[in-house]
């Protein structure tokens, strides 16, 4: 597949290029990256992407990729994205953070210092408890997991990124990849 031309910005003039290669959706894909510079000189170089597909967002932890499904929703009348229990669940594992779900409380448990100050649990059907104490109470929508075909329930990331800040772990979202790292001054997970 061939892409048409496509200005970049370097770090010192703009230049211009073409990509080109067969990039695979939800897959890692490799393409050539072909640029001309200012000055008319071509270099071209292999990129290695991971291509989502239009229900799959990022997630990144510790420079490491993982594409899991998405749902795209409305979350009391706010536009958000939805992600799968289990796959947070197998993330925040890595991160030291054991974590139980019966279907309806979600129940983090971290040896990490935790702030349970200015709690304000907000309404909804799924209870999420870190360390015992309430913290959260936020709206799931139960979906069929793409990778498995069984049903699964998807909860709202940006309730997720306000617990992992009361850990100590910071996350940014673009709208397609949450990336989540650890505060200069917390404890080691």
């Amino acid at each position: 597949m061939d892409y048409p031309k496509c200005q970049l910005v370097s770090s010192w003039r703009w230049t211009t290029g073409t990509i080109s290669g067969t990039p695979t959706k939800g897959e890692q894909s490799t393409v050539t990256l072909a640029v001309t510079d200012a000055l008319g000189q071509t270099a071209t170089e292999p990129v290695t992407f991971d291509i989502l597909q239009p229900n799959e967002r990022a997630i990144v932890w510790n420079g490491k990729v993982q594409n899991v499904p998405a749902i795209v929703g409305n979350d009391s009348g706010t536009q958000t994205t939805f992600m799968p229990i289990w796959y947070v669940m197998q993330l925040l594992k890595t991160m030291g953070i054991d974590s139980t779900w019966n279907g309806h409380d979600w129940r983090l448990t971290t040896s990490a210092a935790v702030d349970v100050s200015n709690i304000q649990a907000g309404s909804g059907k799924t209870s999420i408890y870190l360390n015992g104490t309430l913290v959260q109470q936020v709206n799931t929508v139960a979906d069929t997991d793409p990778s498995t075909n069984k049903p699964t329930a998807y909860m709202p990331i940006w309730y997720v990124q306000q617990i992992l800040q009361r850990v100590g772990l910071q996350s940014s979202w673009d709208g397609t990849s949450w990336t989540v790292t650890q505060e200069q001054d917390s404890q080691s997970m």
